[in-house]
């Protein structure tokens, strides 16, 4: 029960923050073509020494496939809302660099993480343009949760759409 609650007040399970680098990016969705850099730190020893208990239950081929299929929906779930991705960073004006951190499975709160983020940097001049990141708050999130919270900060960063 107590658990169930803290889910209900920590809203979607993560923590967004937005860190505008560039200023006000809106507009300039249209005119940019992504490309994802995945640093995969999903093996990373967890943040917090419950996180270690965890690992028991973790099946390292079970985790790979969850940590792919849900990169591939924040994709989807981006490119739906208008972003651009191409297949090499020659072809991309802007890189997003997505690293997740210590993927593990939680037998009652299934895959959780500690923290994810997306930074965007310019290709060209290398210029960090913003970052999006998604970590905790009270509850290790589920992977799912951290994944819908970059998708929801990138859209509010590119001025897709604005806070709730």
């Amino acid at each position: 029960m107590i658990g169930a609650t803290l889910l209900g007040l920590t809203g979607c399970g993560a923590n967004i923050e937005l860190q505008r680098d560039a200023g006000d990016l809106s507009g300039r969705l249209v005119e940019s073509q992504f490309f994802l850099a995945f640093d995969d730190g999903s093996e990373s020893n967890p943040d917090n020494i419950d996180g270690y208990l965890n690992l028991v239950w973790t099946n390292d081929e079970k985790r790979e496939a969850v940590v792919a299929e849900q990169v591939d929906r924040l994709l989807k779930e981006l490119q739906a809302n208008g972003f651009k991705f191409v297949e090499s960073k020659d072809e991309s004006t802007v890189i997003a660099n997505l690293r997740i951190n210590s993927v593990r499975y939680d037998p009652v709160g299934g895959w959780i993480t500690d923290d994810a983020a997306i930074a965007y940097v310019h290709t060209d001049s290398s210029e960090k343009l913003g970052t999006v990141i998604a970590d905790e708050v009270w509850v290790t999130p589920t992977l799912e949760w951290v994944i819908n919270a970059l998708v929801e900060g990138s859209l509010e960063l590119w001025g897709v759409s604005s806070p709730e």
